[in-house]
């Protein structure tokens, strides 16, 4: 992964998913449940806002 350094602080690019960055066993899969849990919150405003489907993905 790509390093460099923003004021002396080192920065490492991240792989896209936040869970393997951090070591964390079944990373895939929690990313996967993560990106589910986004679209049932986004489902749900919707639902709230009373926003239909196709008006809302815009």
């Amino acid at each position: 992964m790509k390093k460099w350094k923003i004021r002396s602080v080192e920065v490492e690019m991240g792989s896209g998913n936040v869970f393997a960055d951090l070591g964390l066993p079944d990373a895939d899969k929690l990313k996967a449940k993560s990106a589910r849990m986004i679209q049932i919150r986004k489902g749900a405003r919707r639902v709230r806002r009373g926003v239909s489907r196709p008006r809302c993905s815009k």
